[in-house]
């Protein structure tokens, strides 16, 4: 966490596609001492419990401070608000340095911003009457809470519950789905467009997942 660095030194310009570069060498000239953690504290959330994230966080009191391991931690928690809605979660560490020591200590906080609700839903590539039976087993109405996981369940309920329309499942089932969400941040919504296709030999439709656009 502590770096000393020799230079920088410049070297001569350089034109590069109509730009002036100028290359900057620098040397570690001392890496510093290594910080150990004497702390982790998260006081828990409405998304993840104390004993969750310490359970499933790969930074303890003890080990070497590592930046990747804090980020990963923070991915973590913000994962868990984002598919539940709340796409602009944003998470930190709190890092409280005590350089006599060589210690650092994490509070680690989120701030799940405004939740995002459905929006509008487009189907792209069925006749009418398909469109009406995804429509009908739709998992996610209009205003519902925006959560990741939910729009492809529509197929699996649609499955279960038309069983003797085998004509209309099996011809969706031979088709490919594709998820794309396009997030709206001046109404906090999430528009969802569905295109389908003719599932093409050697692809599996698990392969797709949702894109964000």
């Amino acid at each position: 966490l502590s770096v000393e660095m020799a230079g920088p030194t410049w070297g001569p310009p350089k034109v590069v596609d109509g730009k002036i570069l100028v290359p900057l060498t620098a040397t570690i000239g001392s890496e510093g001492p290594a910080y150990t953690v004497s702390s982790v504290r998260f006081d828990g959330d409405r998304m993840t419990t104390t004993a969750y994230f310490a359970a499933h966080a790969k930074i303890h009191a003890g080990d070497v401070a590592d930046d990747a391991r804090v980020a990963e931690a923070l991915k973590m928690l913000t994962d868990r608000w984002k598919q539940n809605g709340y796409l602009e979660a944003t998470a930190n560490a709190g890092a409280a340095l005590n350089q006599a020591r060589h210690t650092v200590a994490y509070t680690f906080k989120v701030d799940p911003g405004p939740v995002y609700h459905m929006g509008m839903l487009t189907l792209v590539g069925l006749n009418k009457r398909q469109e009406n039976e995804v429509r009908r087993y739709w998992q996610l109405p209009q205003g519902a809470v925006f959560e990741e996981n939910m729009p492809p369940q529509w197929l699996g309920k649609y499955a279960s519950a038309r069983a003797d329309q085998l004509a209309v499942q099996e011809r969706l089932r031979r088709m490919v789905a594709m998820y794309e969400y396009h997030a709206r941040p001046e109404t906090h919504t999430v528009d969802v467009v569905v295109t389908f296709r003719e599932l093409k030999a050697g692809e599996n439709p698990g392969d797709y997942h949702p894109t964000w656009r």
